[in-house]
């Protein structure tokens, strides 16, 4: 009798909304992309109706590590009751079809609601910082349960603390579109209610910024401000302190100014750091600080 031999392939791959399919080398399977998995029992502790973990479910985990700065800790106490209220609105009907979306949307108006109180409020925040902390909290509160603090193949998209998996069928860039575009138009009225109140008072109008204009990236032969630059490595280390991945502190940088004698100063910082000749010296920059 013929010994069995294992065989790696052909193997069966299952994945969250797509039919399983048979794959029949390495090759073909790194081709699928994220989310699949060689079981379908993979998916079973994310499906069916939810329940609540047995370490509990905490969407303020993150709050006190949100770098941003002047947040005092009455703005993190007033941002933890905002997120505490979306949790509340979520756990009252968990199954709803969007339950999890309308419980992030709310988190994020009202967040964004603080910081406009404290004369916080920037572009930059509403373009990007709120969203990833409503996400953090999302993930760690349960609303969002599809997430791993770890990497898994069922989980391949690095999401600010966690690693996660998103319909590509929803067009997640939009999520907080309409929420964004509410904060600027009070953004807005703030500075034209603060200009009224110079000009009636006699004193000379100043110039109002009600949102910073967006940083362009670096052109050719143009170097960042020392001064600029120093932010952006002070931003850098409060990340890595709070704990967030190389990608994601990429992500949050955004425009903002790269190192000036940097072979990739040209490329924005996420655009650097997936760049196949860059990424491992861009890596190398933000673990030298």
């Amino acid at each position: 009798m013929t010994p069995y031999v294992y065989q790696e392939y052909p193997r069966w791959k299952y994945h969250w909304t797509r039919p399983p399919v048979i794959v029949q080398n390495s090759e073909q399977e790194a081709a699928l992309g994220g989310g699949w998995a060689n079981t379908p029992d993979a998916f079973l502790p994310y499906q069916g109706p939810r329940q609540i973990r047995k370490d509990g479910d905490d969407p303020l985990k993150w709050v006190n590590q949100w770098p941003v700065c002047g947040l005092s800790s009455d703005h993190r106490r007033k941002i933890s009751v905002q997120l505490l209220r979306a949790h509340a609105a979520f756990w009252k009907a968990p199954d709803g079809s969007s339950a999890d979306v309308d419980a992030m949307r709310m988190a994020f108006v009202g967040i964004a609601e603080v910081l406009l109180d404290a004369g916080l409020l920037t572009e930059p925040l509403l373009q990007s910082e709120i969203g990833q902390l409503v996400w953090d909290a999302a993930i760690a509160g349960g609303w969002w349960r599809f997430a791993s603090e770890a990497r898994q193949d069922i989980f391949s998209e690095q999401l600010g603390r966690y690693w996660v998996w998103r319909d590509d069928r929803r067009d997640w860039q939009t999520l907080f579109r309409a929420e964004t575009a509410e904060c600027r138009a009070k953004l807005l009225e703030v500075g034209s209610r603060q200009s009224k109140t110079a000009n009636s008072s006699g004193q000379p109008e100043q110039p109002i910024e009600s949102t910073p204009a967006p940083q362009q990236p670096n052109r050719p032969g143009k170097q960042a401000r020392v001064s600029d630059f120093e932010k952006v490595r002070s931003e850098i280390r409060e990340l890595k302190k709070a704990g967030f991945a190389q990608a994601a502190i990429c992500e949050r940088l955004g425009s903002k100014p790269r190192p000036p004698n940097a072979a990739w100063n040209r490329l924005l910082w996420p655009d650097a750091f997936r760049h196949r000749d860059y990424r491992n010296s861009v890596k190398s920059w933000i673990s030298s600080l």
